[in-house]
């Protein structure tokens, strides 16, 4: 796959990174939310932030997958 490089932008979001052609969407949704108190509780930590990075295939890079061009 091309590697992506993402600039993170003040805000809580998140990259979905398609592997094939890098392109990236944010999204604001995050089951980390809900999961880190619990994590927290479990393990001890002081939890200070996360990162999260979503990967897989966008409708163009899928649909030349599905019916290459060539």
């Amino acid at each position: 796959g091309n590697p992506a490089y993402i600039v993170t932008l003040p805000g809580h979001r998140h990259p979905l990174v398609c592997s094939s052609c890098g392109e990236v969407v944010s999204f604001t949704a995050c089951p980390v939310e809900r999961l880190a108190p619990e994590l927290a509780r479990d393990t001890h930590f002081v939890i200070q932030g996360h990162h999260l990075e979503v990967f897989g295939l966008c409708p163009g890079c899928r649909s030349e997958q599905i019916n290459p061009s060539n």
